[in-house]
């Protein structure tokens, strides 16, 4: 159960990797585990080339749209229940106030996500 503000919720990890939640000083953390269940979450995606390309003197590249589909294995909200998710999975749940994405990222010294120090909830326009 996490608490602070107007706040009390259990957290549920729905990404495939632990997440360590940093405190501000980032000297201290708490591990949030997968939550593993039959219809972990999973949502369709699909890559189709724009006609833009990107070129220059060292390399040339294709630029594509990308579509994101079905979503499965998502619980129904619960009362006092956040469900951390992916960004494509926080994207197409936008109506939903339940569902979270690492936000504040800690990286180490390469560069590297390592944990986060806060979430937040996607909105619509």
């Amino acid at each position: 159960m996490i608490t602070g503000g107007h706040l009390a919720a259990t957290l549920r990890n729905f990404t495939s990797r632990k997440i360590y939640l940093y405190n501000e000083t980032e000297s201290d953390y708490l591990v949030i585990l997968p939550h593993v269940e039959p219809g972990y979450e999973k949502i369709t995606t699909s890559f189709r080339p724009i006609q833009a390309e990107v070129q220059d003197e060292y390399m040339d590249t294709v630029v594509y749209d990308i579509y994101h589909g079905n979503l499965t294995g998502l619980p129904d909200p619960i009362q006092g229940v956040l469900y951390i998710v992916s960004l494509p999975v926080a994207l197409a749940c936008k109506h939903r106030t339940d569902v979270i994405v690492m936000h504040d990222l800690v990286r180490n010294k390469d560069g590297k996500v390592i944990g986060c120090k806060s979430f937040a909830r996607y909105r619509g326009l």
